[in-house]
C-alpha cells in the first residue's frame, strides 16, 4: 500500500520559525528533530532562504547525508557545482524565473506560490541522482518585509527505489 506524504511537520516548521526570520533555529528542538527524521525516511533535505536578500537562512542537517555539504555552507553557488552539466541551463532558467516570481510577490506585497522541477545532482556517493525540487514562496512582513523560500530536495532516483515502484511505472 502506498503511504501518503504528510506535510504537517513542514507547515508547523514554517508557522514556528517564520516569525523569527528562520534565525537561531535549535537543531535539538523536537520539531526540528521530527522533521529531520521524516526527511531521512523520505530521502529529503530542505533549506529556507530570504529571496529578496538572496541569502540562505537555514539548512537541515540532511544536506550532509544527501549532497555532502555542511548546512552552513549551502548556498545557491553549491548547486552550480553539483548539478549535472546537461541540467545547468535549466537550473539557470529556473533561478531567473524564481527570482522574478519572488520580486513580483514582494512588489505586490502579498501572495505565495508553489513551484516544482527536477534536476540531476551529485549525491553523497558522487553519482548523479534525480532530485525532485519543491518550493514554497510566501510574502511576509514579520519579522520584516520579505519573501521567504522553502526549498525541499527529494532524491527520486528510481535505481534506488523498490521493485514495486518500478513495476508501477511499467504498468502505466
Amino acid at each position: 500500500m502506498t503511504e501518503i506524504q504528510n506535510y504537517n511537520l513542514f507547515f508547523k516548521f514554517l508557522e514556528t520559525y517564520s516569525p523569527m526570520g528562520f534565525k537561531e533555529i535549535n537543531p535539538l528542538d523536537p520539531l526540528v528533530l521530527d522533521l529531520e527524521k521524516l526527511m531521512n525516511k523520505n530521502k529529503q533535505f530542505l533549506y529556507v532562504a530570504d529571496l529578496i536578500q538572496m541569502k540562505v537562512l537555514f539548512t537541515s542537517k540532511r544536506s550532509i547525508d544527501m549532497i555532502v555539504v555542511e548546512p552552513k555552507d549551502v548556498s545557491p553557488y553549491i548547486f552550480m557545482g553539483i548539478t549535472h552539466p546537461k541540467d545547468i541551463q535549466r537550473l539557470n532558467i529556473g533561478r531567473t524565473k524564481l527570482i522574478k516570481l519572488g520580486q513580483d510577490i514582494f512588489i505586490a506585497k502579498e501572495g505565495m506560490s508553489i513551484i516544482s522541477t527536477n534536476f540531476r545532482m551529485l549525491n553523497a556517493q558522487g553519482k548523479h541522482s534525480q532530485f525532485l525540487i519543491q518550493g514554497y514562496l510566501f510574502y511576509t512582513t514579520i519579522p520584516y518585509e520579505t519573501v521567504f523560500f522553502l526549498k525541499l530536495h527529494t532524491n527520486i532516483d528510481l535505481s534506488k527505489r523498490s521493485k514495486t515502484w518500478l513495476s508501477l511505472l511499467r504498468w502505466r
